[in-house]
């Protein structure tokens, strides 16, 4: 944005102001105060500065804010208005501006950001006025300044002020120096000047100076090369005779890049020269012809015992010193200290070609029993995952260890090495990593798990498998070190597994690049678009070949539309190969994750529900059996972002108090921000700018409205929220979840009402299936004894009372449901009056008395169907009891018992089919 849009978006600010404003007193007011506050006016390069104004008017009126800023700022950004909104506001890299009405007092923070093309003693300047019904007042001008010192309060070499050579000679700082000036005009006797500055600049200084020999030769020394400057633009010379510079003569100075250090730490007496030493290293070797040479002196030595210790490679070098050449960018010079005493040897080195120099020490120790063993003594890990197991090394660096899994149709023969290099140089341990998918032959399958410790695997003993995987089972480990076995362990590989699968979502703004990340999410089966979305997919043995696609050996995970409404019943499905997908792994925890970009699926619409199934398939993975499967299913359904207020009917009743909760409904990811506003015809109420979502997908706003009047009208938005939604909100006594509470309480009502009767008619049903199992006995008996008879009697007395229990308890339903319709009839008369104009719920509460009039009628109808199977029972036993006496006098015989059973038989299925 330019400056003349900025003032054009100044002008149309005001604009909106005047259309707003209310009429002014008479008087009108003026600026009491106005500051402009910034958290720095020290800046660099990308800095964000925090720019606070804060303006107070005489009285409440219409102010104005109005920043400037020259020259522009890389981006600009208001960031708080302090609970005051503005009528209209604009903010552009060169400038913002604010209009309020009616405030008596403002304040605003906005945040600006130097350009990373800043250079170093640039200014920004921020200039700016506020105003009071048009009275306005200076906030003073602020500059921003990038400093020329970086910072760090040194003040850097000026830039030459024209280009600085490029092809030029370079020499170390300190290192001598010899000039050949025969083929010019300077001559024998005449004084040679080192100038430190460029050819043909003002400003150059004297360096330097050395008499010009017969032959025509100047020597500088080291000491005054050393003297030389060697940073910054400083480090251009160039030569001068008699006044007169030389051409061609401009040359650079540099400092001797130059350091030493030692190599394997400790140096103990049972330890190989070859182990311990000093590295000699020189980044910008190549100036010095690739090779220079380097003085050793110890305090702790004298030349010849610095000869002996490091051999060979020294030659004397004076009277105490010794002498290397160093001919590599890192030369290695070892070291060997047999027979001298136990003790720290400390070292000088000197380059002989400039003043550079380092120091170095190496520890000379006697080493102790040689031991070594294992961390623990059972190491566990799934087929197909990586197994670990760790050495413990005690003065030495190195063991062998043995694998086999008892039967010798595995084994394998390490050899582990305790690194005297990096972060975990000579810590005494070595974590061997196996891959138990590539043990027995199918590759490289040990290897060091942590730095630069080293495992080297003895060729000839590793047995090959063939086309088989390490099995499930106990493997022995044995470590021998000092040449005698020190240690045993356990190695056992247990059956991998697929456990499950689920679908984890999060906000948009959160982190979500880390299993720990990904866990704090939320558990849900529906994502909206823009949202995190992961899949957790819990398995073991699947991490040593486990792919970013997750197709290898057999895996799969595929995403399959469940509520496809096509033709022809071909659905959409995919996998999770792509741009879209990402792997996430946590073997320690068996379980990795595929984070879905939900803005880049194609052809998902909101609405889709997917099945998403990760699979193993046994033909293609050597730990499922040939022909088999595993799988876990989980299912995700993709939504439109949307939060509302849940209103039925507007408008949204809000209280008027001090702490008054408005509520609603997202499906944004639970801990999502949205914004909750409240207006009046323009004039800004409150707004709550951290509303989160909660786990229920509902949201809880609170504002301060105890200053409003019941009735009085205002309007309620959502912001940030997927969707911007706004409701008609009205001040009431009553909060809105209250009223639409009566209805939910009333329906659920109805809901147990009808539980009631449903399990009554299970009730009959079950009395009636046992009638007819009874039935179902006398035909089969063709016939019955005297006990049989009893039984049976006894069998329709406990039916009796059974049904009479029914019976009772129909008679507490319906006086249950009496009570009920007291209750909904009171209800009704208290939702009528929190809702007059309300007829929807009128006609919901009409149709619901309906539905409890029929279920009423039903209970009646069941009530009529057990006093008839009372009255067949009672008819069944008194014809039960004449065949008794008919039994009894006549003596045994079946005419009569068959005649009852056909009876029975008759009656029971009568009752049934009017059933």
């Amino acid at each position: 944005m330019n400056m003349k849009s900025h003032k054009a978006i100044v002008l149309t600010a005001l604009m909106v102001l005047s259309v707003f404003a209310m009429p002014m007193s008479a008087a009108a007011q003026t600026v009491d105060s106005a500051d402009r506050t910034v958290d720095t006016t020290e800046v660099q390069p990308g800095d964000v500065v925090t720019v606070t104004v804060d303006v107070t008017a005489t009285e409440t009126g219409n102010i104005s804010v109005t920043e400037e800023f020259s020259p522009a700022f890389a981006d600009v950004s208001l960031t708080d208005l302090h609970g005051t909104i503005p009528a209209a506001q604009a903010a552009g890299n060169e400038g913002v501006t604010l209009a309020y009405q009616g405030e008596d007092s403002v304040s605003v923070t906005y945040e600006v950001t130097i350009p990373d093309d800043a250079e170093a003693g640039d200014t920004f300047t921020i200039e700016g006025s506020a105003s009071v019904d048009g009275n306005a007042a200076d906030t003073g001008t602020t500059t921003l300044t990038v400093p020329t010192d970086g910072g760090n309060g040194e003040e850097p070499p000026a830039e030459p002020s024209a280009p600085a050579p490029s092809d030029v000679d370079t020499i170390y700082q300190g290192e001598e120096l010899t000039v050949d000036v025969s083929g010019t005009s300077v001559g024998s006797g005449d004084i040679l000047q080192i100038r430190q500055g460029l050819i043909g600049e003002d400003g150059d200084t004297l360096a330097a100076t050395a008499t010009v020999d017969e032959n025509g030769m100047a020597t500088f020394s080291g000491d005054d090369t050393a003297e030389l400057a060697a940073e910054g633009v400083d480090r251009y010379h160039f030569f001068q005779s008699s006044g007169a510079e030389i051409d061609g003569s401009q040359f650079e100075v540099v400092k001797q890049d130059l350091t030493a250090e030692s190599y394997g730490d400790v140096y103990y007496d049972n330890e190989a020269p070859s182990d311990n030493g000093v590295t000699i290293s020189s980044d910008n070797i190549d100036l010095a012809g690739g090779s220079f040479n380097v003085t050793i002196a110890s305090d702790d030595l004298d030349q010849d015992e610095l000869n002996e210790v490091f051999g060979g490679a020294a030659s004397a070098h004076g009277d105490e010193k010794i002498m290397l050449t160093v001919d590599s960018a890192e030369k290695d010079f070892d070291v060997d200290f047999s027979g001298y005493d136990y003790g720290t040897y400390n070292f000088t080195v000197e380059s002989l070609t400039s003043n550079a120099e380092d120091t170095f020490d190496i520890e000379y120790a006697e080493a102790g029993e040689v031991s070594a063993s294992f961390a623990d003594t059972v190491f566990s890990q799934e087929r197909g995952d990586y197994a670990e197991f760790t050495v413990d090394l005690q003065n030495t660096e190195s063991a062998t260890v043995h694998i086999t899994d008892g039967s010798g149709e595995y084994e394998s023969e390490l050899t582990v090495t305790d690194s005297n290099d990096g972060e975990d140089a000579d810590d005494g341990q070595v974590t061997v990593q196996m891959n138990t998918f590539l043990a027995g032959g199918h590759g490289d399958a040990y290897s060091p798990a942590d730095g630069a410790d080293s495992v080297t695997v003895d060729s000839d003993s590793e047995s090959s498998i063939g086309d088989y995987r390490l099995a499930a089972g106990s493997y022995d480990l044995t470590v021998t070190a000092g040449g005698e076995e020190q240690d045993v362990a356990t190695l056992s590989l247990e059956e991998r597994s697929t456990t499950g699968i689920s679908s984890i979502v999060a906000p948009s703004s959160a982190d979500f690049g880390s299993a720990d990340a990904i866990t704090n999410g939320s558990e849900l089966s529906e994502v909206a678009f823009g949202d995190h979305l992961a899949l957790e997919v819990e398995a073991s043995g699947v991490f040593t070949y486990l792919n970013d696609d997750v197709n290898a050996q057999g895996m799969s995970i595929t995403f399959s539309q469940e509520n496809f409404e096509g033709q022809y019943g071909n659905a959409p499905t995919f996998d999770v190969s792509g741009s879209a997908f990402d792997l996430v792994e946590d073997a320690d925890n068996n379980r990795f994750f595929v984070t879905v970009d939900t803005d880049a699926l194609d052809n998902v619409d909101a609405g889709d529900e997917y099945s998403v199934t990760f699979e193993i398939n046994g033909t293609n993975n050597p730990y499922v059996a040939d022909g088999e499967t595993e799988s876990v299913s989980t299912t995700v359904t993709f939504l439109e972002r949307t939060s509302s207020f849940g209103v039925v009917e507007a408008p949204y009743q809000v209280l008027a108090t001090d702490d008054t909760e408005v509520r609603g409904t997202s499906n944004l990811a639970p801990g999502s921000e949205i914004t909750v506003q409240a207006l009046k015809s323009g004039d800004f109420l409150r707004q709550d700018t951290s509303v989160e979502v909660m786990e229920d997908g509902t949201w809880t706003a609170t504002f301060d409205f105890a200053d409003r009047q019941v009735g009085e009208e205002f309007d309620l938005s959502l912001k940030r929220a997927g969707n911007t939604d706004a409701v008609d909100a009205v001040f009431s006594d009553t909060a809105e979840w209250e009223t639409s509470g009566a209805s939910e309480e009333l329906q659920q009502r109805v809901n147990e009402l009808e539980t009631l009767l449903s399990e009554t008619m299970d009730e009959l049903e079950q009395k009636n299936a046992t009638i007819e199992e009874l039935r179902t006995q006398l035909n089969e008996s063709g016939g019955a004894s005297q006990e049989l008879l009893d039984q049976k009697n006894a069998t329709i007395e406990d039916l009796n009372q059974q049904l009479a229990q029914a019976e009772s308890d129909l008679l507490n339903s319906t006086t249950t449901i009496a009570d009920l319709n007291s209750e909904i009839e009171a209800l009704n008369l208290s939702v009528r009056t929190l809702e007059a104009d309300n007829a929807d719920l009128e006609s919901q509460l009409e149709s619901l008395q309906s539905t409890l009039d029929e279920k009423n009628s039903t209970i009646e109808d069941q009530q009529s169907t057990i006093d008839e199977q009372k009255s067949t029972i009672s008819d069944l036993q008194s014809q039960l009891e004449e065949a008794q006496q008919t039994t009894t006098t006549s003596g045994p015989g079946f005419t009569a018992v068959l005649a009852l059973v056909a009876l029975m038989g008759a009656a029971l299925l009568a009752v049934r089919r009017k059933q």
